[in-house]
């Protein structure tokens, strides 16, 4: 069931949310709740597609804009979020590939696609060439 693509979204989306708020809840500053946040939305996105990685990312800026930079929830477009959007998308993408990168160096690269887990091994890679 983890292997659907919705299905880990939806895991992804929790953690980052369960991330806040335990970091919330142990008073850490700003900033390292925003390294939290991208570094949890970039490991779970190693595990899904680009778009979808991406889009971790910009949910782990929503909650951040709504809960740690505002207050009771409230999203805005006032100056600086335009940059810390796509900062934590960027940044959700840069750990996101480096997982990636991770994975493969050691031969282990698990990626939902379509709706099942594909294992691509360095052996499966190259019995394919």
């Amino acid at each position: 069931m983890v292997d659907e693509p919705g299905v880990l979204f939806g895991i992804a989306t929790g953690t980052v949310v369960a991330t806040a708020l335990v970091a919330g809840a142990f008073a850490l500053s700003p900033l390292a709740i925003a390294l939290a946040l991208v570094f949890v939305a970039g490991l779970f996105g190693a595990r899904l597609r680009i778009m979808l990685a991406a889009a971790l990312g910009l949910v782990a800026w929503a909650f951040y804009t709504g809960f740690i930079e505002n207050r009771l929830g409230q999203l805005t477009l006032a100056t600086g979020d335009l940059t810390r959007s796509g900062t934590f998308v960027l940044g959700a993408l840069a750990v996101a590939l480096m997982m990636r990168r991770v994975q493969t160096s050691t031969g282990h690269v698990p990626e939902v696609r379509d709706g099942s887990l594909d294992q691509v091994t360095r052996r499966q890679a190259k019995a394919a060439d």
